[in-house]
């Protein structure tokens, strides 16, 4: 997941990306493979 200015860059607002490129990752997998998420 992209975040901050080059979030707001790819969604089009005039603003210059930076470098290096800011990005969000989940400290818990979020893709169903955590068994008590699957139990529903």
């Amino acid at each position: 997941m992209f975040s901050g200015k080059n979030a707001a860059w790819l969604h089009g607002l005039e603003i210059e990306p930076c470098d290096p490129i800011d990005v969000t990752v989940p400290i818990k997998p979020m893709n169903g493979t955590d068994p008590d998420e699957s139990l529903g």
